[in-house]
């Protein structure tokens, strides 16, 4: 399992598959945004809703309804329409990382490209899976030699779930069936899951501080 499988499932993904990664990708950062900052966008249905409307093979109107939390979660993004400053760590390192698989949709809204944002939500969950993960070893200036995500074998364990969890992503929503698109839903809500109890961990062992944002 390599990035080099997912480019080239995306660089052949029709509108709805492309949907369907952002989508999972924005499912999987709002965990971040409840637990490290002062927003709680996990309950609510919001993530129900953008998947019923993949499902439903309405993936445009599910992009315009993910930019809705654009105003939201905007002061957590490292720089204007996302992007990520090398030199932020930590706590704003994850949000900012968390606010790339929104705000890159704000460029789809000027381009139309709509495989752009779903590759950058798809690097910025992965560098944040790896990074949660150096945040728990020992040896971080080890680990930050392969940061950020690098293709196999320099996966971390989260980060190679999420990649195999993005294959599926592309590899199930090709088909027509909504049944599928249910099926990479209750895999990308138990990966949220997993996500937010490690976001809890790492606060609990004071590798990075909770809900203490400074505008």
């Amino acid at each position: 399992m390599d990035h080099a499988e997912f480019t080239t499932l995306l660089g052949r993904a029709d509108e709805r598959s492309m949907a369907a990664v952002v989508v999972g990708c924005v499912q999987r950062a709002l965990p971040t945004f409840d637990v490290l900052g002062d927003i709680d966008l996990s309950g609510g249905g919001f993530a129900d809703r953008l998947w019923r409307l993949v499902a439903g093979n309405e993936p445009v109107a599910a992009m315009h309804d993910v930019l809705t939390l654009s105003d939201e979660i905007r002061r957590y993004s490292a720089g204007p329409q996302g992007g990520v400053d090398p030199d932020v760590e930590g706590r704003q390192a994850l949000l900012a990382l968390a606010a790339e698989s929104i705000m890159r949709g704000e460029r789809w809204l000027q381009s139309g490209d709509l495989r752009d944002w779903a590759d950058r939500s798809s690097s910025a969950i992965l560098d944040m899976c790896q990074y949660m993960d150096e945040l728990t070893l020992e040896g971080v200036d080890e680990a930050l030699e392969t940061f950020p995500a690098g293709q196999f074998p320099q996966l971390t364990a989260l980060e190679r779930r999420e990649l195999e969890l993005q294959v599926a992503t592309l590899t199930l929503s090709a088909t027509s069936s909504s049944q599928d698109v249910q099926e990479i839903e209750r895999r990308s809500q138990a990966r949220a899951a997993e996500l937010r109890q490690t976001l809890l961990r790492l606060v609990e062992a004071g590798a990075i501080e909770q809900n203490s944002w400074v505008n």
